[in-house]
């Protein structure tokens, strides 16, 4: 393996705060793992796109036809 990789590994952990790299004094575990919830979220965004579309579709549509869009807005906004 060389110096390259193992440095541009060493500055992913860094980037996910993983390790803290210390000039002269090495690499510093901060934490063993990733937490779980980034990718949960990740995951629920993604599932909610489709939702998301339609409902920024629908937006537009009432602007056009000179609405508010107001429930539409709130439909885009929505958590569920």
């Amino acid at each position: 393996m060389s110096r390259t990789s193992v440095r541009q590994a060493i500055e992913a952990l860094e980037v996910q705060a993983l390790v803290e790299v210390r000039r002269g004094g090495g690499t510093c575990l901060l934490r063993d793992r990733l937490d779980a919830e980034p990718l949960e979220a990740m995951i629920d965004r993604r599932r909610r796109l489709p939702d998301v579309h339609a409902a920024l579709a629908d937006m537009r549509d009432a602007v056009r036809r000179g609405e508010l869009a107001v429930a539409e807005d709130e439909r885009f906004h929505s958590e569920d």
